[in-house]
């Protein structure tokens, strides 16, 4: 008989043996095979004599799991129930990591094996069954992954059926599915390095990094701006694509993307915003940020909304952030993209916030004035900026103390050179009030009218002698001084007359003698120009404590 030589396993027809026959390996021809030596010796795989594992199979066994590699879906019936597909896939007879793995087949199931327990998570398999496979539902979730394979759960409410398959083992073409899944999750995944810094003036450093690409690990070059590197400035064209600056050194200072075309200036003390990348191949990129606004917008920006288009597919990464004031030298910020969370949008529009009609600042105080301010509180408006109430003519402006039977004050003082004006308008009259009663009026000729009290609940004290002081008792009090003779007002210290701060003192002459207000010794008394003395027989001027210091006093009204 013939030798046989075999150097593979043919696979196109089957190979017929009757009887034992010589085989070769190699050139040799002096050795005798069974049928089943045949198979080993085709089915054997390199390795160490002695080794464990070592035939093709073993290969599957190990580097291989149960799962599905086709069918096995979970439909729903409408009804309450399901129907699980036929399909194939692989399978272990024991619950062991290394037992035989099996090809097999499942037939199509919508029986009692897959009945779906009401309100709760069933878990479907296909299980091996002692060779025979089959579909079942259980509300217990298995351990045994060998010998059951996973399909999904089915959360039942009534007919209403909850259905998630993603969770299912698939085994077939795994390794692609693995760097599918790697390039989609973690694209340009980072070992190490890449890390930005400020160098020079305005220049940026970058290291040298390491990193994988699905399956792939590469490096990318060090760079300093600083000293020999360069990279590409991009800002968006204004018509969808970019403009790119070449061989850029340098982290502009003075300019941002407005999204017209041509870059924007920066306005005075504002920041812009620069976002670095780096590519696979080593080339560096900056692309200018769209914010131009204070240090904390910038802090806020979020990242660019689109970017050149050679950036995608993994071909660059983001590296980090820069933000420079207008005109400065240094870096505001410079943060590297592996140690901080950048925004993923815009930056916040406080109009885009959800529960604005909330009163839930109560530091602040609300324009329906349904809140009052609670403390002593300065208003200072920019140089001539008015307050203005209404939107007509007709409609009235009212600075009021909040309840007219109080004792406590109202006050509005100059405090500066300039002018304080209490303006009515046109074909008004101005009209200052105390309570309800009109204390002062000038009419649209100009004319003053000063009531004869100058309040409806003033105490009225009269003072006649040529020298009088006033007392604590005299607070919110009208003194009317009535001598012929000129009389001196004395005001005192406030260890001596101990009155509240913003005190009011009004003050009337009603005799020939001019009354002149004069301060003790420790008192401070200010007045327009200087003046003490009431203009003449019935002119009337108001005594005002300060707010805070304890011997200062302010006067103002007719006074000469």
């Amino acid at each position: 008989m013939a030798d046989i030589k075999i150097s593979a396993l043919a696979t196109a027809a089957p190979l017929v043996v009757t009887d034992d026959v010589p085989i070769a390996r190699g050139t040799a021809t002096n050795h005798k095979a069974s049928i089943q030596q045949i198979a080993d010796l085709a089915n054997e795989r390199s390795r160490v004599a002695g080794s464990t594992y070592s035939t093709t199979q073993h290969l599957q066994d190990i580097f291989h799991s149960s799962g599905v590699t086709t069918g096995g879906t979970i439909t729903d019936d409408a009804d309450g129930t399901i129907t699980v597909s036929l399909g194939t896939g692989l399978i272990r007879a024991t619950n062991s990591a290394v037992a035989e793995l099996l090809f097999f087949d499942w037939a199509a199931e919508a029986g009692a094996n897959v009945g779906l327990t009401d309100n709760d998570m069933n878990y479907v398999y296909v299980e091996y069954n002692a060779g025979s496979p089959q579909v079942v539902a259980t509300t217990t979730k298995r351990t045994e992954e060998q010998t059951n394979v996973f399909l999904g759960t089915v959360y039942r409410i009534g007919t209403v059926l909850h259905i998630t398959e993603s969770t299912r083992a698939v085994v077939g073409d795994h390794a692609l599915q693995m760097i599918k899944r790697l390039r989609e999750t973690m694209p340009f995944a980072r070992v190490s390095g890449g890390v930005i810094s400020e160098a020079g003036t305005r220049n940026i450093a970058i290291t040298a990094g390491e990193w994988w690409e699905n399956l792939t690990d590469f490096t990318t070059p060090a760079v300093d701006t600083s000293v020999a590197g360069t990279f590409g400035y991009y800002y968006a064209d204004g018509i969808g694509g970019w403009t790119t600056v070449a061989a850029s050194t340098q982290i502009d200072n003075t300019q941002y993307d407005d999204g017209s075309g041509t870059l924007a200036t920066l306005s005075n003390n504002k920041y812009g915003v620069h976002w670095v990348y780096q590519g696979q191949d080593g080339d560096f990129y900056v692309v200018y940020g769209t914010t131009n606004g204070k240090l904390s917008v910038a802090e806020s920006a979020g990242l660019p909304a689109s970017l050149p288009p050679h950036f995608a597919e993994a071909h660059a990464r983001l590296m980090g952030r820069v933000i420079i004031g207008k005109s400065d030298s240094a870096f505001a910020d410079i943060a590297s993209s592996f140690d901080s969370q950048f925004n993923l949008g815009t930056a916040i529009d406080h109009g885009d916030l959800s529960g604005l009609a909330d009163d839930d600042h109560t530091q602040y105080v609300p324009v329906d004035g349904s809140r009052n301010i609670a403390a002593d509180t300065d208003l200072t408006l920019a140089i001539g900026k008015v307050i203005i109430g209404g939107s007509v003519i007709s409609d009235n402006l009212i600075i009021s103390h909040y309840n007219n039977n109080t004792a406590a004050r109202f006050a509005l003082r100059q405090t500066s050179a300039g002018q304080t004006r209490l303006n009515a308008g046109n074909s008004q009259n101005l009209i200052l009030a105390i309570g309800n009663s009109e204390a002062v009026t000038v009419d649209t000729n100009k004319t003053v009218t000063i009531e004869e009290k100058l309040s409806a609940n003033a105490t009225v004290t009269v003072l006649s002698t040529t020298s009088e002081t006033v007392l604590a008792a005299h607070e919110s009090e009208e003194l009317q001084l009535n001598n012929a003779s000129p009389i001196t007002l004395t005001v005192d210290t406030n260890a001596n007359q101990a009155f509240d701060q913003d005190a009011l003192v009004f003050l009337r002459q009603t005799g020939a003698g001019v009354v002149t207000v004069a301060a003790a010794v420790g008192v401070t008394i200010h007045s327009p120009g200087g003046l003490l003395a009431l203009d003449g027989q019935y002119a009337g001027a108001v005594l005002q404590k300060d707010s805070v210091l304890a011997d200062t006093w302010y006067l103002e009204g007719r006074l000469a």
